[in-house]
């Protein structure tokens, strides 16, 4: 019985082997000046344009591990990324990159500016207590002060 699953996880690593190096191949062919239509065409694919891609977007036409590539590749640069069913991979060129304007007004800004206001007073507070414990040679004991606040188990 283990046979069989050994033999279909040896083939599925070898293809998923196999199909990087041929993306990689692409990849070289294009930096070498061919156009993404030529390689497309000699690999029996299409071109397929996706435009608009956001680091943390929802419903995008690439899957989530292409998206981490992109961003992760140079601007007028090639790359390539698994494709969503885990084996298939994509070849992408990275064409522009837009940076949004900050509205300061967006929910998400001041959300994200209330977390980290809160953040730093946190840490801030933290450090003053550290340092007025030093100075007065106080110790607690994290455990039981863990308890008394209901984050340590009983």
């Amino acid at each position: 019985e283990a046979k069989n699953d050994v033999i279909a996880a040896w083939t599925a690593a070898q293809k998923v082997a196999k199909l990087k190096e041929k993306a990689d191949e692409l990849v070289s062919q294009l930096q070498g000046g061919k156009t993404f239509d030529e390689v497309a065409k000699g690999v029996n694919q299409q071109v397929m344009p996706a435009w608009d891609l956001t680091r943390s977007g929802q419903n995008q036409p690439v899957p989530p591990a292409v998206v981490n590539a992109v961003f992760a590749t140079p601007l007028k640069s090639f790359g390539t990324a698994l494709a969503a069913n885990g084996t298939d991979r994509l070849v992408f060129h990275v064409e522009d990159n837009v940076i949004p304007e900050l509205d300061p007004k967006a929910p998400a800004t001041e959300a994200l500016s209330k977390q980290l206001a809160s953040g730093i007073g946190q840490d801030l507070m933290a450090e003053y207590v550290k340092k007025v414990e030093d100075q007065l040679g106080v110790v607690i004991n994290q455990t039981n002060a863990d308890r008394v606040v209901g984050t340590g188990s009983l």
